[in-house]
């Protein structure tokens, strides 16, 4: 599995839409997702300050650990 993506991975598309329902993505709604270590590095301080310019129908999800609390506060301080 190369870069963590399962080319054989099926998704069903009615559990897509249940899914994408239960977080608040509408039909037709961009979903952006960052996975993983919640790092400098890796730019989710740039992902957090573009959000808004994505529009009402961009739904931006950060699902990781981020064991640096300065950043983490950072990151919190920007989404408020």
């Amino acid at each position: 599995m190369e870069h963590g993506i399962d080319s054989l991975a099926v998704c069903d598309p009615s559990e897509r839409t249940r899914v994408r329902g239960e977080i608040g993505v509408k039909t037709g709604g961009c979903l952006v997702l960052f996975f993983g270590s919640v790092l400098p590095y890796k730019g989710v301080d740039s992902l957090v300050e573009a959000a808004p310019h994505l529009g009402d129908a961009a739904h931006v999800h950060i699902a990781g650990y981020c064991g640096d609390r300065s950043y983490e506060k950072e990151l919190d301080s920007a989404i408020e």
